[in-house]
């Protein structure tokens, strides 16, 4: 029995110490796990990314990047997590005013939350201030969707008139009188349209 002792109590310390080593939390290269997350985004492989974005993020909650890609993913994955794609991004502009694609992301998360004038109004924040933007992870992403985007809102809200002047910034000659239900139902139409493009 006294040489039990003394070996159980050696095994306790050495199970105790690893307990220990495993409560500093996860491990590994946060630009690393990010650029993997960017490279597994731009395939289309948005859980894996998400994961990616996730284990970056723990490791550092600081990393601005991570925290993009976290929502970027979240609104690309099946069922999309808009509620989490927002906050992501928002928290990203509290300390980065001027991220682009935290911006951008923003407005695209909440119309597709139905926040159509709260994406109104993030969309105009970035064309305001960018003549050329375009989403460095997928570049069918761009300026011109933001245009679309500010249409379909102002469209849903029922602002028609403005609706087709910001449409017209995509496609200046198209032109319907919004007073006339046929007029808005074409321009509902070409909004559609180009949303799908």
């Amino acid at each position: 029995m006294k040489k039990i002792i003394p070996i159980l109590f050696t095994v306790l310390l050495i199970v105790g110490c690893k307990d220990s080593d495993d409560a500093t939390g996860p491990t590994g290269d946060p630009r690393s796990l990010v650029n993997t997350g960017w490279e597994l985004f731009e395939v289309g492989e948005y859980t894996e990314a998400l994961s990616n974005f996730s284990l970056a993020s723990s490791i550092d909650p600081g990393y601005t990047d991570a925290t993009i890609g976290l929502g970027w993913a979240n609104m690309r994955v099946t069922p999309p997590r808009l509620t989490d794609a927002i906050n992501a991004f928002e928290s990203v502009l509290r300390v980065s005013a001027n991220s682009n694609d935290a911006q951008a992301g923003k407005a695209f998360a909440l119309r597709g939350n139905a926040q159509y004038s709260e994406a109104e109004a993030a969309a105009t924040v970035l064309l305001s201030r960018s003549t050329i933007w375009e989403f460095s992870h997928d570049e069918s992403v761009n300026r011109q969707d933001l245009l679309v985007l500010r249409a379909a809102c102002r469209f849903l809200i029922g602002n028609y008139a403005t609706a087709l002047t910001a449409l017209q910034e995509v496609e200046p000659t198209f032109s319907v009188d919004v007073s006339t239900i046929e007029g808005r139902t074409q321009l509902g139409i070409r909004i559609e349209e180009w949303t799908r493009r």
